[in-house]
């Protein structure tokens, strides 16, 4: 399944912030193409957007939550087992991945701590309903990818 999002990655935006702090910058094109898009290792913009939209809009907590889902992902499909002169073991890359998430939601505290968030809000709902994006989070190409309409602020059905 394709990861699509946005190329190339903007780092004055969250989602862009986010995509880099995880270290998902790297795409491949699309198949077909599709102009200022991209298919990104990890995460689509969508799943970022949703990680942004689970609390304060920080980067650093976004980044937290992707590692969480990360930690989630690897530990299902982790394995330890030997057979004669050969062994596999990636059951602790899970819990590595967690110590990452934890790092950023310790540094995204203390960014709320020291108040370094500023006061905006970022509120993602589902198509057909209220969407309220506030800058600098605004992205056309998302906008314009995602039908969402851009003068009344609602999710149109696409």
């Amino acid at each position: 399944m394709a990861n699509v999002g946005a190329v190339p990655v903007d780092g004055t935006t969250l989602l862009g912030q986010v995509r880099s702090l995880i270290g998902d910058t790297q795409y491949k094109d699309l198949i077909p193409a599709q102009t200022g898009f991209g298919d990104f290792g990890y995460f689509s913009d969508s799943d970022i957007l949703a990680f942004i939209g689970t609390g304060l809009p920080n980067a650093k907590r976004a980044a937290g939550n992707a590692f969480l889902q990360l930690a989630v992902s690897t530990s299902l499909s982790s394995v330890n087992m030997a057979t004669d002169d050969l062994r596999i073991a990636n059951d602790k890359r899970a819990a590595d991945i967690r110590l990452a998430a934890s790092m950023y939601f310790a540094q995204a505290d203390d960014d709320d701590a020291h108040g370094r968030n500023g006061d905006a809000e970022m509120i993602i709902v589902s198509p057909g309903r209220k969407l309220t994006v506030f800058s600098p989070w605004r992205n056309p190409l998302l906008d314009d990818y995602y039908g969402l309409d851009t003068q009344t602020f609602t999710a149109k059905p696409v």
